[in-house]
């Protein structure tokens, strides 16, 4: 949970007991998560000289002279050191488990601490719960040497797996004698980014006749085998916030040219594409939809989508990008649409970031003044069931403006080894709880 500084006004550490203190903020919605799922860090290690002693928080805060101070630089540059960074002798935290080794690119090793508290206090905490001795990451970048190590068993758990593999795999009894297979609700959502500020996706009837243009059922069922959930906000079905009342939009090839025609788009060339003039130019509706070359899947997508949306006379193109090239247009808003992924955690999260029409992370350009004025509200507001109702306003204006294209909540596939024996697998990345496996776990960390 990330820590908002700004909002914290004072610390008072009680006078009797050093470790204790008090942490006194400005009102602000996820204040009590952040402040109280805080990680302390040991002076001994991570400021071995005390150079944080001579600095009070509002020094750090308010004066921005003072980080350019001497002592401060150099306890940054040790911090963020690489040797800092990875060090099993500096990496000391209060947890049951620590690095053992870490060999860059091939694995990091954890094992568990002698003596564990836990141990003693645990009575059914299962963040306390600690059973392996050991935890390795291996790190697989090639998805098929991932798979073929599962296969002779020197892999114990892989997560977010090619559909077909995983179905595939579960098909096979020699297989499925030895792994339990598991497809929690994952909570993120798939989604594509309209860049609302171009002149093609400027009107929100455009853009929402382009959301009529999506099969979903025909998606879901050609590639992802049946198994997501369709929505049509930022928020997942579980949520509190999730607003009920917003109606999942359809595939309606004859509602979109409706709306087409009414944003001022028809095939007046009979080309089989709807056309404008704009700004003295007559142009066809032709779009670019840009995908990372890591994301298979979403070639089928596209090519569905595609297929559906020439009914109506928009011309759809692939653009497939290499990912950190996809980053880069998407934050430049150097593109039409984009695919994307959200989190869709089932407690509220501050929406500015995402949402404000002046944060330059809402890579949609979104935001109207009812918009901004709901979020600032939403930060400020403490009462969750409060929260709840103005989330859901905020998520009925997106859903009118159509800033996205909301897909549908996936689901995730997990194998875990049967010696392991029934594990709860959960929408929470990575799916598992590793420390609470019966006996050492060889953990797939990321394909990617």
């Amino acid at each position: 949970m990330h820590l908002n500084l700004k909002i914290l006004k004072k610390i008072k550490i009680d006078a009797a007991n050093p470790k204790k203190f008090t942490l006194f903020s400005l009102p602000y919605m996820t204040g009590l998560r952040a402040y109280t799922n805080m990680n302390p860090l040991p002076t001994y290690l991570y400021d071995a000289k005390g150079i944080l002693a001579n600095y009070t928080l509002n020094d750090l805060m308010d004066k921005k002279d003072v980080l350019d101070k001497a002592d401060l630089k150099e306890l940054g540059e040790v911090m963020y050191s690489p040797e800092f960074i990875r060090s099993p002798e500096i990496l000391q935290g209060s947890g049951a488990y620590q690095l053992e080794e870490w060999i860059t690119g091939q694995k990091l090793v954890l094992k568990k601490r002698a003596n564990w508290w836990g141990d003693k206090v645990e009575n059914g905490n299962r963040m306390l719960k600690a059973v392996p001795e050991k935890i390795i990451y291996k790190i697989i970048p090639d998805e098929n040497a991932a798979i073929s190590l599962m296969s002779n068993e020197e892999l114990d758990v892989m997560a977010k797996i090619n559909w077909t593999f995983f179905l595939n795999q579960k098909k096979k009894s020699q297989f499925a004698n030895k792994y339990n297979f598991y497809t929690p609700d994952f909570f993120g959502i798939r989604m594509m980014y309209f860049n609302t500020l171009t002149e093609k996706l400027g009107d929100k009837k455009v853009r929402r006749a382009i959301a009529h243009l999506m099969n979903r059922k025909e998606i879901f069922n050609t590639v992802f085998y049946g198994y997501p959930i369709p929505v049509d906000q930022p928020a997942i079905p579980a949520a509190p916030a999730y607003n009920k009342e917003l109606p999942l939009i359809d595939f309606n090839v004859s509602k979109a040219k409706k709306l087409l025609k009414e944003a001022g788009w028809e095939d007046t060339n009979n080309d089989g594409i709807v056309d404008k003039e704009i700004n003295g130019e007559r142009i066809n509706l032709e779009i670019d939809v840009s995908f990372s070359t890591s994301n298979e899947d979403y070639i089928a997508v596209v090519d569905i989508f595609k297929s559906n949306a020439l009914e109506a006379g928009v011309k759809l193109r692939s653009q497939v990008l290499a990912g950190k090239v996809l980053l880069t247009k998407i934050k430049s808003r150097d593109f039409d649409i984009s695919f994307v992924s959200s989190t869709g955690y089932p407690f509220n999260l501050d929406p500015e970031r995402k949402w404000s029409s002046r944060s330059p992370n809402n890579y949609s350009g979104f935001g109207t003044a009812e918009s901004d004025q709901l979020i600032q509200e939403i930060k400020g507001t403490i009462d969750v069931e409060k929260q709840n109702e103005l989330f859901k306003k905020l998520y009925a204006i997106i859903y009118e403006e159509q800033p996205c294209l909301f897909i549908g909540i996936d689901k995730d596939r997990i194998i875990v080894n049967k010696k392991f024996g029934d594990i709860t697998a959960h929408g929470f990345t990575p799916g598992f709880l590793p420390h609470e496996f019966d006996g050492n776990a060889t953990v797939l960390m990321h394909k990617n």
